[in-house]
């Protein structure tokens, strides 16, 4: 079992200023000290302890040209549609309507709808959220073994207990049942994706799933994307995952050299 990864420090400087595409989200690990918000594996926990603060640093509010539809397995959108760079990764993540990015200590989330945790309404969750980070300390090396291993290990940090505290802002995961675990192309690289259902203490009911997939910019390396979505009402939907998935891209000069071959 790796090692539960706690929240992501702060990020360092602001995101650059928004490219013809998007923005640009450099994986940094500096941190600024005045704000200690931070996204939480699949981005639902917001440590919000100094309010309005973190607004100023680190997280850039989206805008898309490809709003979301329930039940609409999405395309790739039109050219102009916001992206954020993992540099780090060397992959694009589309933005959605109504989300926002930030990138620090190695990764990149995306979050979208604040609202008082439920178990714990002094924290801020959040209705969705994804991160994207380099896989690091899983026993398995294919993408099928990370994203079957990691799986539990993002339950637990979407909707269990805050990494280094004791809050539960759901009331803990109550149980879990696996929905989907099947092969998935990725930034044109073989992956492995596996989701969950799992219901919590106080009575939510989320998606948490985990995507492991070779780095398009070194193969020798696998990205990691956990999801967390809260399930109905005003929270985004599976096809969502879908569409953010189907979305990813690899960064101009990413790609495998002459040679290297194609992943299917």
């Amino acid at each position: 079992m790796p090692p539960a990864f706690g929240p992501p420090p702060p990020p360092g400087a602001p995101p650059a200023a928004p490219r013809a595409r998007g923005v640009r989200l450099a994986a940094t690990a500096g941190a600024a000290a005045v704000v200690v918000a931070a996204l939480v594996a699949g981005g639902l926990v917001v440590m919000d302890r100094l309010g309005s603060d973190r607004e100023e640093q680190g997280r850039q509010p989206v805008s898309s040209a490809t709003p979301t539809q329930p039940g609409d397995e999405g395309s790739d959108g039109p050219e102009d549609a916001a992206v954020a760079e993992d540099e780090l990764n060397g992959i694009s993540l589309p933005l959605l309507e109504g989300w926002e990015a930030s990138s620090g200590g190695g990764v990149t989330s995306l979050g979208t709808g604040e609202y008082p945790c439920p178990a714990t309404p002094e924290l801020t969750c959040l209705r969705g959220g994804v991160s994207a980070q380099p896989a690091q300390g899983f026993e398995g090396a294919t993408a099928e073994e990370v994203a079957k291993e990691d799986i539990a290990v993002n339950a637990e940090l979407s909707y269990g207990t805050v990494p280094g505290g004791s809050e539960q802002p759901y009331g803990g995961v109550a149980s879990h049942k696996e929905v989907r675990s099947r092969a998935v192309t990725v930034a044109g690289e073989r992956g492995y994706l596996v989701r969950w259902r799992v219901e919590t203490g106080d009575g939510t009911s989320a998606y948490v799933q985990s995507v492991a997939f070779p780095s398009p910019r070194d193969h020798e390396s696998m990205v990691l994307l956990r999801f967390g979505f809260d399930r109905g009402g005003t929270a985004p939907t599976v096809a969502d995952m879908t569409r953010i998935v189907d979305g990813i891209k690899p960064l101009t000069g990413s790609g495998r050299g002459p040679g290297d071959g194609q992943a299917v």
